[in-house]
């Protein structure tokens, strides 16, 4: 079995040699390539690149800034005839049998399917912060995934069937971040999604962070406050409009009513009422079904 790890960096020259090493420190019964697009880095990130590069441990091009999530789908459709991927953030830590873990877990399935980890936060020394990303209950099913924000990229490993889904069409236009669109077309293409509650990541809080998570009760509710008062440039509403375009030939009926549900949810006062207060979608706490639902309901989906 062949896996390809994309990494996209970005001025990560302080732990991506942690990242790189813990990559391809992996083992199992499948051979691994590292393929790496860099998005416009002034660091010494390029050096880095270059050193394994030039030892034969990865591959890796440059291009114009996209920012992280069109830079991981940009990666995922020049890399083809891999039987599993996964993406990989710059600056955590993998541990060992994280990859062989997946295969286990997706070999299983016959259609799409996309696995994802739990996580520990750690500090930038990776001493732990005393929690996980995901606490108890997390939904994978067509509703919920479709509405929540999405998954945690670094964690996922998803298989040739819905790798192909995505490479077959269109590059999206309308993208905010690669982890809740890959999530989103998954569901919508009759795929499955599996969490595996074990850890399987060193998930590093730091400053610079280009995407990350905040620990701590004041973090947690001043970014909750934002989430729910913030207009994104790219809204689920946008993405799934988008995916709805780009995918039709592959979206099911049910799948279909649902997206369409949420793109028309501004059409009147009864239709936001309708999807903020839906049973349909599970959500990982109160805490963020209360999040989106005042979204909704200010209109800010």
């Amino acid at each position: 079995m062949r896996v390809a790890v994309l990494m996209s960096t970005y001025n990560g020259e302080k732990y991506l040699n942690e990242q790189i090493d813990s990559i391809l420190s992996q083992s199992g019964n499948f051979e691994l390539s590292l393929l790496v697009r860099d998005d416009g880095s002034t660091d010494e990130t390029i050096n880095i690149l270059n050193k394994y590069q030039n030892l034969g441990k990865l591959k890796w091009y440059s291009g114009k800034n996209l920012g992280p999530g069109k830079s991981f789908i940009d990666l995922l459709y020049k890399t083809h005839g891999y039987d599993y991927y996964a993406f990989s953030d710059q600056d955590d830590v993998w541990m060992p049998g994280k990859i062989a873990r997946a295969i286990d877990i997706l070999q299983k399935f016959e259609c799409a399917a996309l696995y994802f980890c739990n996580a520990e936060y750690v500090d930038q020394d990776l001493y732990p912060l005393g929690g996980n990303t995901y606490k108890k209950f997390v939904p994978t099913d067509l509703y919920s995934a479709i509405l929540n924000p999405g998954y945690l990229g670094c964690t996922m490993v998803f298989n040739s069937q819905l790798a192909s889904v995505i490479q077959e069409h269109e590059f999206p236009h309308d993208l905010y971040i690669h982890d809740a669109f890959i999530a989103r077309v998954c569901v919508a293409v009759g795929g499955k999604i599996e969490y595996d509650p074990e850890v399987y990541i060193k998930y590093r809080q730091h400053g610079n962070n280009v995407i990350g998570s905040t620990v701590g009760k004041a973090d947690a509710i001043k970014r909750r406050i934002g989430m729910i008062k913030e207009k994104p440039k790219v809204g689920i509403v946008d993405e799934l409009k988008d995916l709805n375009k780009i995918y039709s030939d592959k979206i099911g009926f049910e799948e279909k009513n649902w997206i369409s549900t949420i793109i028309g949810y501004k059409t009147t006062f009864m239709t936001k009422c309708e999807l903020a207060f839906s049973r349909k979608p599970s959500f990982t706490s109160k805490n963020m079904r209360i999040t989106i639902g005042l979204k909704i309901l200010l209109g800010n989906l």
